[in-house]
């Protein structure tokens, strides 16, 4: 039996499931969608400014 030693980053593999190891490679973050209402919604103040003018609400 092999004694595990300190520094197991370097250390050789042996046998890997070939699977894995092509669904480990192919690894996306996730996507997050943005809230649109709620506390948590990001609102781009500059676009909010921009669409009232084009609407005549802001003279």
């Amino acid at each position: 039996m092999k004694i595990p030693t300190r520094n197991m980053k370097n250390a050789p593999m042996g046998i890997v499931n070939p699977v894995a190891r092509a669904m480990l490679q192919e690894r996306k973050a996730p996507q997050v969608v943005l809230p649109k209402k709620g506390n948590k919604a990001k609102r781009n103040r500059q676009k909010d400014f921009r669409k009232a003018l084009r609407e005549g609400l802001y003279l």
